[in-house]
């Protein structure tokens, strides 16, 4: 057969591309790289169909939910009535009533009966939400209320919300994030369908309406190979988890790694189906202390991230 004109490798050229993107996502981690690497974490929200009722959404998959669509029909007397809203914090303790909540919306006060209400403001793709945003902090925002639509969200189509979100990790501590939400109100009214929603995990830092960011820099035309929840709890003493989505079936691998590069466990090996999410735990009891990065790679993917067991 004949020779490829491609030089021949270095034949120490496999552990030096694993000792370099090592080095490269440790010193991302601890802050030493010129730019943290953003990590939008994705929720599919099957363009669930809201009536009557509240659909409750759990951004980082760790059992608390940060906010609820709900629509009502008719209100506490039986009274015919037609509100679409969003709370800030879920009500119902059995879907999750905790820390977590969306602490404002992009919005519009609007004035109805003598009152202001927040009106969630419709937002194209390709807008940032981030620190510089000017948000609304009402505990509920209203898309529509008694037919009362200022903003224009009935028939209008696929729209985004801006949300400031506040996460709490197993030990008390809180941080604050930007995302989204892929809306739609239909022509008919008296309904909304959830479509998506996202978050910048990365604390602080802003995002872009419609980035589901896992295949690169971002930004709206990003298309989207995988997806990663935030490891949680992190940091932990015990271990803590994470979920892993490809939007392809293909064979995938989730590999642990010390702070000197060194491979320490397999944590999943095989065949995932395309949007299936699969949980991958890190038993941190088993470990010492320390920074350890988790590498996860497909046939279209590879990514990392950090974790921290302590003691």
């Amino acid at each position: 057969m004949g020779r490829s004109a491609t030089p021949d490798s270095d034949p120490r050229d496999g552990a030096w591309r694993d000792l370099f993107w090592y080095t490269t996502a440790a010193a991302t981690a601890a802050g030493l790289a010129p730019a943290a690497q953003a990590q939008i974490v994705t929720v599919d929200l099957d363009r669930e169909f809201v009536q009557d009722r509240g659909f409750f959404v759990d951004l980082d998959g760790d059992g608390d939910s940060e906010f609820e669509f709900n629509e009502d029909d008719v209100d506490n007397d039986g009274n015919p009535r037609d509100y679409i809203r969003l709370y800030q914090a879920p009500e119902d303790p059995d879907l999750g009533e905790g820390p977590d909540t969306v602490t404002g919306i992009i919005g519009e006060l609007v004035p109805f009966g003598g009152d202001n209400y927040d009106y969630p403001l419709p937002l194209d793709v390709g807008v940032t939400v981030g620190p510089s945003s000017e948000f609304q902090d009402y505990y509920l925002n209203t898309f529509t209320f008694q037919g009362d639509d200022p903003l224009g969200w009935v028939g209008a189509g696929e729209q985004y919300v801006g949300l400031r979100i506040s996460l709490s990790d197993e030990g008390g501590n809180t941080t604050t994030h930007y995302g989204w939400a892929l809306v739609e109100v239909p022509a008919q009214g008296g309904a909304i369908i959830a479509v998506s929603a996202a978050y910048n995990a990365t604390p602080d830092a802003a995002i872009t309406t419609g980035d589901m960011g896992t295949a690169g820099e971002g930004g709206p035309e990003t298309v989207s190979t995988h997806r990663l929840s935030p490891p949680y709890p992190n940091p932990s003493a015990t271990g803590t988890r994470f979920e892993l989505t490809v939007t392809r079936t293909q064979a995938t691998t989730a590999e642990l790694y010390n702070a000197l590069g060194q491979p320490v466990a397999v944590l999943f090996e095989g065949t995932l189906a395309a949007e299936s999410a699969r949980t991958i735990d890190i038993d941190g009891a088993r470990l010492p202390a320390g920074l350890y990065m988790v590498r996860v790679s497909g046939e279209t993917f590879t990514d990392t991230f950090p974790v921290t067991i302590v003691r």
